[in-house]
């Protein structure tokens, strides 16, 4: 039997080094004791970025079941779908990929899809997904013009809201609220999809909200979105592209966190990781920070997936090099 992996678009960019700072008395934690104020640039940039992404992460979803469901389709012995027509939710909830239920493994069990003119409402209702370990409520709009995501160009793309805010929780001390900005994706000629966000609103308190802004360049090594194809094992993805703007993280208990994220070279495998890469992160705003605590604004972080398993990461702050592997 194959293995299949979801990798979460929004996550993929890295694991996060929250760990890091959580071991005093070990030897990694000494070790990383000189780079400590760039894993705390990191731990605010990285998940900013992240859960910006929610909103195109979720459309890539709804992407790929609608991609293997066309697939199935044109496959099928007796035609239940007229081809071109979009395809209604009853259908949809069919779908299956080595009798798995294809909507509850992208969106977990408890989300809804529903159709609305040119395009879905994609309800959580307290729904976890298999692929991280967030509980959410809320809905998205993605307007997909009822046509594949593959099929769309500059001029004609999916376009990503929030419907109601999204809360995402995990455990009792973790919430964050996803509730404005946009979300644009559209094919390129690479075989890629290109991820515009812009104005994203989260917040944990709401003092401190952010807005955040940047592009993307997502693509699926399989050179298809279908899910079968893509989630095989060992196919991933590319990502690279930048953002920036407003954090929804404060540093001086005043001002939200201005912040800037950039990924180059990332490929991802697996789930939640990244196999090669680097992530730049940065403060560019003195104001918002202690100077005497961060000596640089700027952290960068390299990974290298050495094997199968052996995934290796380098840190770079303020004249430091640490190799953790």
């Amino acid at each position: 039997m194959r293995k299949f992996y979801l990798i979460s678009l929004a996550a993929a960019a890295a694991l996060s080094l929250t760990g890091c700072l959580k071991s005093e008395g070990n030897d990694l934690f000494k070790k990383l004791e000189p780079v400590r104020p760039g894993i705390a640039i990191y731990n605010a940039a990285h998940p900013q970025n992240v859960l910006s992404m929610q909103s195109a992460d979720a459309a890539l979803r709804l992407a790929m079941l609608l991609a293997e469901a066309e697939k199935q389709a044109a496959a099928a012995v007796e035609q239940e779908q007229e081809p071109g027509d979009p395809f209604d939710v009853e259908y949809l909830k069919k779908i299956q990929v080595s009798g798995a239920n294809l909507q509850n493994l992208l969106f977990g069990y408890n989300t809804e899809l529903e159709k609305i003119a040119s395009g879905f409402r994609i309800r959580y209702n307290g729904s976890k997904g298999s692929y991280d370990a967030y509980n959410r409520t809320g809905s998205y709009i993605v307007m997909t013009g009822d046509r594949q995501l593959a099929a769309t160009d500059a001029d004609n793309l999916w376009t990503v809201s929030i419907d109601t805010p999204v809360e995402m929780t995990a455990g009792s001390d973790e919430r964050v609220t996803c509730e404005g900005g946009s979300t644009r994706i559209h094919a390129d000629a690479t075989g890629g999809y290109v991820i515009e966000m812009a104005a994203v609103k989260i917040y944990e308190q709401e003092a401190y909200t952010s807005d955040w802004s940047g592009t993307f360049r997502w693509k699926p090594k399989a050179g298809t979105l279908c899910y079968s194809d893509f989630a095989e094992e060992g196919k991933g993805s590319e990502l690279e592209g930048e953002a920036s703007g407003r954090s929804f993280v404060t540093f001086n208990n005043t001002t939200s966190l201005a912040l800037e994220y950039e990924i180059k070279g990332g490929e991802c495998i697996g789930y939640n990781i990244i196999s090669d890469g680097v992530e730049t992160c940065r403060m560019p705003d003195a104001g918002d920070y202690d100077a005497a605590q961060f000596p640089s604004n700027e952290v960068s972080v390299e990974w290298e997936l050495q094997g199968s398993y052996a995934l290796i990461y380098t840190i770079r702050y303020n004249g430091y090099v640490v190799v953790v592997d």
